[in-house]
């Protein structure tokens, strides 16, 4: 697979254009690899002549790569993920059938939103809200892809990781003692972390697990990808699950990937993310305090030369 590049080019006030990039770009960027900046203006900007990676699922990197690409940043874009449906769908039909009977529908990602309801959709079920659970985002991500759908979302846990959702469900539905006993569903992935529904089940929750899409890994040719790496030509690497990390180790079976990233800096999302790339024995540079992309964006923008 050979990259997607974001060039910044002089054709009015600097826009972004997505490329393919095909033999002639890659003989070019062979002969100069600062090609995506030959036409910036004088004034350097912090991410100029820096060539960064971003791992996560194509579908999902634009805004995130205009960002680094407004800075100065030569985007290549190599996606180690990518979203399915789930192998059945009977287990969310079930849930949707008897959706006025949870106390709470709680969602943890963009895709868990876009799955889900794309499902609803297809079951002709009603935007009608009135006889629905209340509603939990976990991640302004989240929450903002509800909002596109117009739906309200009744809680925003402060900390965007199943930890904090616990506690924060716990407050909302009025401590230990009245969450006793209530029933959440829980569309996600196929494979997730279980500290959710384990957590809650020890409050005497019911928590009703149902996947909704599931994350797999592309079949791409890496062998550009590891040259690439191996050469020192990449600046910024940076994933934004623990997923992404993981994918991208196994892609490249032949090389470790101590070996392949020791020349480039390693930027990681959050805490989840990061201790992923920990186990692979990866040392993580990069960490915003906020788990989001655009916080990612200004910490790798801030980071220093």
């Amino acid at each position: 697979m050979r990259p997607f590049v974001f060039l910044r080019v002089s054709l009015s006030p600097c826009p972004l254009v997505q490329i393919g990039l095909c033999s002639l770009i890659l003989a070019l960027m062979t002969l100069n690899p600062h090609l995506s900046t030959m036409h910036q203006p004088s004034a350097a900007l912090p991410l100029q002549s820096k060539r960064i990676v971003i791992t996560r699922a194509e579908s999902q990197a634009g805004e995130f790569a205009q960002k680094l690409s407004a800075q100065g940043a030569e985007i290549l874009l190599f996606p180690t993920i990518a979203f399915t449906e789930p192998d059945s769908w009977e287990a969310v039909d079930q849930a949707i059938a008897s959706l006025n009977t949870y106390d709470w529908l709680v969602l943890t990602s963009t895709n868990g939103v876009e799955f889900f309801w794309k499902r609803l959709e297809t079951l002709g079920v009603p935007a009608d809200l009135n006889e629905w659970p209340k509603i939990c985002a976990i991640g302004k991500a989240t929450a903002e892809a509800l909002s596109r759908r117009h739906i309200q979302v009744d809680l925003i846990p402060k900390e965007f990781k199943a930890e904090g959702a616990v506690e924060s469900l716990v407050t909302a539905s009025g401590g230990p003692e009245l969450i006793k006993g209530m029933r959440i569903l829980l569309p996600r992935a196929q494979l997730a972390r279980e500290v959710l529904p384990v957590e809650l089940g020890k409050l005497g929750v019911q928590v009703d697990v149902v996947p909704v899409y599931q994350t797999v890994r592309p079949s791409v040719d890496t062998a550009y990808w590891q040259t690439l790496f191996l050469n020192g030509q990449v600046d910024v690497v940076t994933f934004t699950s623990a997923s992404t990390v993981t994918h991208f180790a196994e892609m490249f079976p032949e090389v470790s990937v101590l070996e392949l990233l020791r020349h480039t800096t390693v930027a990681c999302i959050g805490p989840i993310t990061a201790e992923a790339a920990y186990k692979l024995g990866l040392t993580v540079q990069i960490q915003p305090a906020e788990y989001t992309t655009d916080a990612l964006a200004e910490a790798i923008i801030g980071m220093k030369n």
